[in-house]
């Protein structure tokens, strides 16, 4: 007889009984659902059905939009409108930026309460124009925008026109800002019979810009008064606006690309231009003979578009000129702002 056999019974009472483990995954899930909410969370919770109880008129109108002009996610911005007026206007602008153009960023990023205010009736466009309320701001976003401030004629007030001219020393030399500040800029329509025909036009449409002699509205309008152009949610009135941006980054791309060829050889560059505003140093009167290319590398360059004046190929050769710069190389029209800047605000 096997010994095996004889041997008594294990005590099944003795056995600890084993947790299936898709029990445990399950109990704890349960008891985090049923833990009670911090208290922050709920008050957010709150907060935005409350939002959605007051805004409910224009998160219908959010919805039609999305519908409208962004049908891909119109039904994630239906489905967050019931509980997220914040997320379903991220998700709406994300989209329509994506498939039309860019949007007011300073609309756009403070919440749908500020949205419905601002955009219930017309497209929040970002404008370009310089603000001509509050004195214009003089300092150029980039080297060759203050070298262009610097050839307007005088719209400064108080030092502002000093403060330009140190910019420009930064990057140009110290020589060439003595010459400025002891040149008084040519009357915008003498500047309009210099330049009108010559490759410097640049210059020129920096001036008229400058000065609002300017139809777009894009380009004429500061951003305080945005509410002063009207252009509805509406298939007509989104066209419009595309081809006002279109024209406006049209008419600003003889600036940019002026402003990336300035800053690509500053030595050579800078006192080709300031010739040609105000006519060679030696010489007591303005001639055409002042309009003179660069060297190595001819006029700046010629560009019609706002896609020509930002790409990154504009000035594809940098060894033409020791001690190039590669700040030229970079396409943007206006960087971002620092926010430390405005810390003591």
């Amino acid at each position: 007889m096997n010994s095996a056999a004889c041997a008594p019974a294990p005590d099944v009472f003795s056995i600890r009984a084993q947790c299936p483990a898709t029990l445990g995954w399950a109990l704890r899930r349960l008891h985090r659902a049923t833990a009670p909410a911090r208290t922050g969370a709920l008050l957010r919770l709150f907060g935005r059905l409350q939002q959605v109880r007051e805004q409910r008129t224009q998160l219908r109108v959010l919805v039609r939009r999305a519908r409208l002009f962004t049908p891909d996610v119109a039904d994630k911005v239906a489905t967050l409108a019931r509980s997220n007026p914040d997320g379903a206007l991220e998700v709406f602008v994300s989209a329509f930026q994506r498939e039309h153009f860019e949007l007011d960023e300073a609309v756009c990023d403070q919440g749908f309460d500020v949205w419905a205010d601002v955009a219930a009736e017309s497209l929040p466009l970002v404008m370009r124009g310089t603000d001509r309320c509050n004195g214009i701001d003089p300092l150029g976003c980039r080297p060759g925008y203050a070298l262009q401030w610097a050839l307007i004629q005088d719209v400064f007030d108080g030092d502002e026109r000093s403060e330009v001219i140190a910019e420009v020393a930064e990057t140009f030399g110290d020589a060439l800002a003595g010459r400025l500040e002891a040149a008084d800029p040519p009357p915008h329509e003498v500047l309009c019979h210099r330049l009108a025909r010559s490759p410097y036009v640049g210059m020129l449409a920096f001036s008229s810009w400058a000065l609002g002699d300017v139809r777009n509205p894009l380009l004429f309008y500061h951003q305080h008064h945005a509410a002063e152009l009207v252009l509805p949610w509406t298939r007509r009135g989104v066209a419009r606006a595309a081809k006002l941006i279109r024209e406006a980054d049209d008419f600003q791309a003889p600036m940019l690309a002026l402003a990336r060829w300035l800053e690509h050889a500053p030595a050579e560059h800078g006192p080709l231009l300031v010739d040609a505003v105000l006519g060679p140093q030696d010489v007591d009167a303005w001639s055409r003979s002042a309009i003179q290319p660069c060297g190595p590398c001819g006029f700046p360059p010629d560009v019609r578009s706002g896609l020509e004046a930002t790409s990154r190929h504009l000035l594809a050769n940098l060894a033409l000129h020791q001690g190039a710069s590669a700040l030229a190389r970079t396409p943007y029209a206006y960087p971002e702002e620092d926010p430390e800047e405005y810390d003591d605000w």
